[in-house]
């Protein structure tokens, strides 16, 4: 299964600027293996003036770029934004015929939503219900995944606010500012995850 692997660092230094900094630190890596068919990165984001966008990415078992979309949605919530980024990524699966295949997403409350831990609020029980109907067919497993894991979604999130139309990327035409996070995941390197934790003596 894909998964995100987190270390812990241990030693006595990091655990002294744990303590001044009041923040621990872990790394934090994306793997992806060959015991499902691919899996889809998605994100939504809003900007100060309240426009949101959508983004995802679908990757091979190799862990190779297949296909990545963009869109404006108007006016939302963040929460709205990130569902409908993902009913975009599992139509998108069925329209292509995928199935096996994991969705990650870095909202736990909308993961919650779509997996029913979570009872929706009225304005957003039309679309979870969309949402839940097709991963079924798919075979897919909805998660959450930490935000240091997502940057591609999340840079094609932000770059789409911007673009009306729903737009599908493959690696030759990605926008710039999800190069570098597509690279990155694709080599597989670390990216550091600072987690706020209140002062202890040591």
């Amino acid at each position: 299964m894909t998964t995100i692997v987190l270390w812990s660092f241990v030693s006595s230094k990091n655990k002294i600027c744990s303590y001044y900094s009041g923040k621990q630190m872990s790394d934090v890596i994306l793997v992806i293996n060959g015991d499902m068919k691919g899996q889809i990165n998605i994100d939504g984001s809003k900007d100060a003036e309240g426009n949101s966008g959508i983004g995802g990415i679908w990757r091979d078992h190799r862990g190779k770029l297949t296909m990545a979309f963009a869109s404006s949605i108007g006016r939302t919530s963040s929460n709205m934004a990130e569902a409908s980024a993902a009913l975009a990524g599992v139509e998108w699966c069925s329209r292509n015929g995928c199935n096996n295949i994991i969705l990650e997403c870095d909202s736990q409350l909308v993961v919650d939503l779509i997996n029913g831990k979570s009872k929706p609020p009225l304005q957003m029980q039309g679309i979870i219900r969309r949402i839940q109907d097709i991963p079924v067919q798919l075979n897919c497993t909805i998660r959450h995944c930490y935000r240091k894991a997502n940057q591609v979604a999340d840079a094609l999130a932000k770059w789409s606010i911007d673009n009306e139309e729903l737009l599908i990327f493959s690696h030759h035409d990605l926008p710039i500012s999800a190069v570098g996070p597509y690279r990155l995941d694709y080599i597989q390197m670390v990216s550091l995850r600072h987690k706020h934790r209140k002062n202890t003596f040591l």
